[in-house]
């Protein structure tokens, strides 16, 4: 039986023996970059990629378990909105509550 593979891009790095940034998701072009944070001397961030109105990819470096949460989001198929996350880095949680279903 043929069954199709739906996966979330996750990508890690280490840049030095401080430095570990995480990627999920997938954009080209954003229209918009959220940043919380500080880019410039902890370096301690976390960057929402915006297209149309809708989180569709994020960064951060220091905020674990951000990163995978946001991953589970994007598996179930679920949008964040930009408003979720501008005033809170924490308001994708929302859509964390779906247990039962798998995305299809």
């Amino acid at each position: 039986m043929k069954t199709d593979l739906y996966t979330v891009p996750f990508y890690w790095t280490t840049q030095n023996a401080k430095t570990t940034i995480r990627y999920t998701g997938y954009t080209r072009e954003p229209d918009n970059v959220v940043i919380h944070g500080d880019l410039d001397d902890e370096f301690k961030f976390v960057a929402f990629y915006i297209i149309d109105g809708y989180v569709r990819a994020v960064a951060q470096s220091k905020y674990d378990p951000l990163t995978a949460e946001v991953a589970e989001v994007f598996y179930y198929k679920r949008n964040i909105r930009k408003e979720d996350i501008e005033n809170d880095m924490y308001g994708y949680r929302k859509y964390l509550d779906f247990q039962t279903k798998k995305p299809e």
